[in-house]
Parts: structure tokens; sequence; C-alpha cells
């Protein structure tokens, strides 16, 4: 089966078999004679072939958001100094690699089919010398990857009069932070690599807040990207469920189709009167659609 790309997203490629059975898609039905046929009057005759593929990865990573305890707050004298800070919430960033592929082949003639995407994911119960629980197949962990198990794909025969040959593929990320440099004038240098600096002090309290771990200036964007299966409270793997990952698989791939993800580094636009870079969210594939997602059985 022909890939969009030529690097594999999925380490364990699932080629498509005609004789199994997909969900049918709003222009196929299942007919007499087995497999999939293309309903009348949604293509024309052709010796060669549609071939639609799409594929996801989703390299990610669960931070903190928290505050200074408002019952507790600080206590400050001339002989002790303290703060008690509690994690209001978790959630996670991540790096979104996905490739979509229409071509005109006739390599792999043969009826109709439709195979839908469906995914697996690997993750650590442990990050930085802390464990926060045993795995299960209903969690995530604080860390780790989801991929396609299984690519969507869709062939049938080609129409000239309606089709074009499309490629995409594009690695970009939900999250990206910032700092100041000194040189003729300070300027912010947003950037994804950073992310691992000050650890989860980077996502913890911003800036502009108090008693937060960052200098001025500094600046972490990702919590405001939406849907990123926020959990209340200190994580424990106890608080994931299969609902919020396939939920979290699911926003990921709107936000994708939308095309509201950041460049790798990240593209800036002009700065705001305190000098705070406006990162551009263009990144993505209109073309991706999740409806082509197969959550049964999970």
């Amino acid at each position: 089966m022909p890939r969009g790309v030529p690097v594999p997203l999925n380490p364990n490629p699932v080629k498509p078999d005609d004789k199994k059975v997909g969900a049918p898609g709003g222009t196929f039905y299942a007919s007499a004679g087995g497999g999939w046929q293309a309903a009348s009057g949604v293509v024309s005759a052709s010796s060669y072939q549609l071939e639609e593929t799409q594929e996801l990865a989703i390299q990610f990573k669960r931070v903190p958001r928290g505050s200074v305890n408002s019952y507790y707050g600080a206590e400050l004298n001339l002989s002790s100094a303290s703060a008690t800070y509690v994690i209001d919430e978790t959630y996670l960033i991540a790096k979104i690699t996905a490739s979509y592929s229409r071509k005109k082949t006739y390599t792999n003639t043969g009826p109709p089919f439709l195979q839908n995407q469906r995914f697996g994911w690997e993750g650590v119960s442990a990050v930085d010398g802390v464990s926060y629980g045993t795995l299960t197949a209903s969690t995530l962990g604080p860390a780790g990857n989801i991929y396609t198990l299984q690519p969507f794909y869709y062939r049938r025969a080609w129409d000239d009069n309606v089709d074009t040959e499309v490629n995409r593929y594009v690695e970009c990320t939900d999250y990206y932070v910032s700092g100041y440099t000194w040189t003729q004038q300070q300027m912010s240098v947003p950037n994804q690599t950073g992310a691992t600096w000050k650890k989860y002090e980077r996502y913890f309290i911003p800036a502009s807040q108090k008693f937060s771990f960052l200098d001025q200036f500094d600046h972490h964007a990702g919590h405001d990207s939406g849907g990123a299966y926020d959990l209340v409270g200190p994580y424990s793997v106890t608080q994931e469920s299969i609902t919020g990952i396939l939920s979290y698989i699911n926003n990921r791939s709107h936000k994708l189709r939308q095309a509201t993800y950041i460049s790798i580094p990240p593209e800036v636009g002009d700065a705001d009167n305190d000098g705070t870079p406006d990162i551009l969210h263009n990144q993505g594939i209109p073309e991706y659609d999740p409806n082509r997602h197969d959550y049964t059985g999970y």
C-alpha cells in the first residue's frame, strides 16, 4: 500500500485486506457479492484506482498547572519564609506528526475497499524518577506515544472529472516556550526544545503571576490549546479513562484538520507592545478527517 510520505508513522503497519469488512462510508454499501462497492452514479469506470490514506502520531508529556494555596498562602517574616504550592490540574502537551495522501495508481487494482483508522499507545509509568502508578490498557501515563495501529485506507475507481492527487506531511506542536536574550535589545525567542528547561516549573505558574518559577518575560503556551486531556488536582494514573484517551485523540485530530498547530520552530508574527511574540497557529492538514477513526472495541 503506498504511503503519503516516505517515512512511516506506524511501527507495525497493517496492509489492507479485501477480506476484511470495514465500517461503510456515506457513498458505499455492502454488495450481495461481498466486498465494498461504489454506490451508483458516484464514480465512473476507470482502469486506474484512487488510493487514499491518513495516519497520525502523537508524542505527549503531562505537565502541571498550579498556584499558591489560597488558604495557607505564603508567610514571610525576618526569620522564615514559606509558600504552600498546590497542583490545580495537569494536562498534555504534544508533538503531532501526520500524513495524508490521495493518489492515482494502478498498482493495487481490485474492488472498492474501505478500512478505517485505529490507534495504539505506549506510555511510561515514571518520569524524572517519580512513578505515578501501574499502567493499564486504559491509561497513557505521564509520557509516551500514540500511534496509528491501522491506517485509514480507501480505494475505488479513479474519476478524472473530480479526483486530484494530494500528498501532505506535517510535524507540529500544540505548545511552545520562549524567553528573553540580551542582544542589542530584548527579543523573545520562541521554541519547543526549551520545554525541558526548568522541567515542570516551566508550566506551573505563568511569569506574570506571583510565585512563578519563571523569569520576567519567560513564556509558555500549551494549556490554552484546549481539550488537552485535563485532569483536576495532582496526577495519578487512576484518574485516567479510555473515554478520556479517545476524546483526546479525537480533539487533537480536529485541531489538525483546522490547521491550528504551531510549526517547529514557531513562526513568529508581529510582537505585542510588551515584546511578546505573536506565534502563528497555522499548521495542520485540512484533508485529515477524524470521522475516519474507528474507536470500537477499546
